[in-house]
């Protein structure tokens, strides 16, 4: 079977490349890039729970506990606060990467 190309490492191209090793079909994932393995920085940092409940079935490797929990959200503009949100305990929060933390 010739493999399927996925143009793109984000998120969706990395899930996507995944979703096909699952089910044994075999992909290659171009990235634009200098050639070079040089670390940057993450793409995706808030990960909701939908988003690591589908990557947990995917990988097999709990997430649930990987992450922070948020308490809130603040966005300035300027060094003022242009909005804020807390989120309460009956809500469920977005979970950070460990790696971000």
């Amino acid at each position: 079977m010739d493999p399927v190309i996925i143009v793109g490492a984000g998120p969706v191209g990395l899930t996507l490349a995944l979703a096909l090793a699952r089910q044994e079909v075999p992909s290659v994932v171009l990235d634009e890039g200098p050639g070079k393995d040089e670390p940057r920085l993450a793409r995706t940092v808030v990960l909701r729970e939908d988003t690591t409940a589908l990557l947990e079935r995917l990988t097999g490797a709990p997430l649930g506990g990987a992450g922070t929990q948020w308490a809130g959200w603040r966005s300035m503009r300027r060094k003022q606060v242009t909005r804020e949100i807390t989120f309460d305990e009956t809500e469920p929060a977005p979970c950070t990467s460990p790696s971000t933390s």
